[in-house]
């Protein structure tokens, strides 16, 4: 439980540096397309959708990381470079 406790601190100090996507309908046509390519839940093809759309509106690398295999997978087949 301490490291629950410490992984939500470490978070919550990083949380005003993430960028955060709305999710509006370019992000759910991208989710969309990435449900008919890869085998992703809903919330995970936003979540790869946001990344994607965020990766190719900026000139440096977007890292992606997340502890679902299937996500990550899909990300990398995405062009998205994995943590």
């Amino acid at each position: 439980m301490e490291r629950l406790d410490e992984l939500e601190e470490a978070f919550g100090d990083r949380w005003a540096s993430f960028e955060r996507i709305p999710v509006a309908d370019p992000v759910l046509d991208r989710a969309a397309a990435l449900l008919r390519r890869h085998p992703l839940r809903s919330l995970d093809a936003i979540q790869l959708a946001s990344a994607v759309l965020a990766a190719g509106e900026t000139e440096e690398p977007l890292r992606f990381g997340s502890l679902d295999a299937r996500l990550n997978a899909a990300a990398r087949a995405e062009g998205l470079a994995i943590l």
